[in-house]
């Protein structure tokens, strides 16, 4: 798991992930400073990348991912998805 291996720059964790999910991979992230979002179904998540459901996605690429963080800001401010952590 890239979180693990510290090479994760950001993550973004449905908001439909269940409460087991999200209580091993909170504390994980926030034990790695590792911002993340909560935002979009599994579903979301998973046709994102072509998978099935996922409850949660990690950017590697640097660049990519401050891309997602602003665009996830400004849908944001414009009453869109996305509670930034």
């Amino acid at each position: 798991m890239a979180a693990r291996a510290a090479t994760l720059r950001f993550a973004i964790v449905a908001e439909d992930v269940s409460a087991n999910s999200l209580d091993k991979l909170v504390p994980l992230l926030n034990a790695r400073g590792i911002p993340y979002v909560r935002a979009f179904t599994r579903e979301d998540l998973g046709a994102a990348v072509g998978k099935a459901p996922l409850s949660a996605i990690g950017i590697t690429d640097e660049t990519l991912s401050l891309r997602i963080r602003r665009e996830l800001e400004t849908s944001a401010e414009h009453g869109s998805q996305g509670d930034a952590q």
